[in-house]
């Protein structure tokens, strides 16, 4: 018969993030490697890729071994995602479906919006319950300013608002 491995408490991924001090990202993305042996799960952790991850940079962290880092992990307390916190996301019902969530702003034809991933801005040219059409508010004379349409949930994480 073959032994099963002691159950180990293991801390969550942001947890290990912080006492690494690395991007929580980079730990994801190690822990979505395939474990060998099994069928690629996009949701199953490999744990055994992240106690590599830990052992090379060991020197870097402060502690003696695996076990210390996971301990240390384990005390640390992280904020919890809006959604973990039990604040939800008002959304729309559009035919019948709750899937397009409400925009943070409400914004009007001619209302001027930042987009905070490039620096400019826009102005609003139409607005829907769901969509928002916008151009630049930097077009050289005699251009023609392109206009485009954004859907609520990505104008909220990408816009601001700076007119009222």
């Amino acid at each position: 018969m073959s032994e099963k491995a002691p159950v180990v408490a293991r801390p969550t991924l942001k947890q290990l993030a912080e006492v690494l001090g690395c991007p929580v990202d980079r730990i994801r993305s190690v822990a979505r490697k395939p474990i060998i042996g099994e069928a690629y799960d996009p949701k199953a952790i490999n744990w055994d890729a992240i106690d590599a991850f830990i052992a090379n940079r060991l020197e870097k962290t402060g502690y003696d071994t695996l076990e210390d880092v996971y301990a240390a992990a384990l005390e640390v307390e992280v904020k919890t995602t809006s959604r973990a916190a039990g604040i939800k996301t008002e959304m729309l019902n559009v035919e019948g479906s709750e899937t397009t969530p409400a925009r943070k702003h409400n914004v009007q034809p001619g209302d001027i919006v930042h987009d905070k991933k490039t620096g400019l801005d826009y102005e609003v040219e139409y607005v829907s319950p769901t969509i928002v059409v916008y151009h630049s508010t930097n077009v050289e004379e005699g251009k023609i300013a392109l206009s485009h349409s954004i859907g609520n949930r990505n104008f909220n994480s990408r816009f601001s608002k700076l007119s009222d």
